[in-house]
């Protein structure tokens, strides 16, 4: 019984209408319609280039008729994901903030103006109460719905490197002002040669030159 109900509420009743040919040749969007009652209008991109089947819509109605474990996976995940009913552990996070426990230092929520399942305004409210209004940066696209990274990648990706660019200029700032100061380091002036090297190979020439002349006045005598 929850199945069923659950399958009605996620059913779109999306149909493709290819109302332009060359959208589809160049992978951008096409237009859906849907049938019967719906929760909500999904995502009209498309997730595989050239296909006009492959929007959420379409992928999410053809599940529910093909995929056995689609509607239960689903039940499961509402009923034992973490999505209720989590200010504890949200708590956390402000605390790592606040004590700078981490690189984390805001919370950024993009979200979509349009949304129903995540409203805009009540997940800004809950945030800002748990994280903190300081510790929250929030920014809504006009006009998106659900699926706000399919819809609208570009500025998601924006403002993730907003966030980025951000960060490294403070960690570059910060990494310079702890960087400890230059130390000047003395050349040591080179080791002048030993001069015991230099007479002790003195006196081994000596002695060879020495032995040279004894074995030659041996040599002389003896043939005498």
């Amino acid at each position: 019984m929850v199945g069923k109900l659950v399958a009605s509420r996620l059913w779109t009743g999306a149909k493709v209408v290819e109302s332009d040919p060359e959208a589809v040749e160049n992978a951008e969007t096409t237009t859906t319609a849907s049938e019967g009652d719906k929760t909500y209008v999904s995502s009209n991109h498309m997730l595989l280039p050239g296909n006009p089947h492959s929007t959420v819509s379409s992928v999410v109605d053809w599940q529910i008729q093909n995929h056995k474990g689609f509607v239960p996976a689903f039940i499961s995940t509402i009923r034992h994901a973490p999505i209720y009913n989590q200010h504890d552990r949200w708590s956390v996070i402000r605390e790592n903030i606040e004590n700078r426990a981490g690189p984390l230092k805001e919370v950024w929520l993009i979200l979509g103006e349009t949304d129903p399942i995540i409203n805009a305004d009540e997940i800004t409210e809950d945030a800002r109460a748990v994280l903190g209004e300081e510790n929250v940066r929030v920014k809504v696209l006009d006009g998106v719905g659900h699926e706000v990274a399919i819809e609208r990648a570009d500025d998601v990706v924006r403002a993730v490197r907003r966030v980025g660019t951000k960060s490294e200029e403070v960690r570059e700032v910060r990494e310079e002002e702890s960087k400890p100061e230059p130390v000047e380091r003395l050349e040591k002036p080179e080791k002048p040669a030993k001069a015991e090297k230099s007479e002790k190979s003195d006196k081994k020439e000596k002695k060879s030159s020495s032995r040279r002349k004894h074995g030659g006045s041996h040599a002389s005598s003896s043939t005498k």
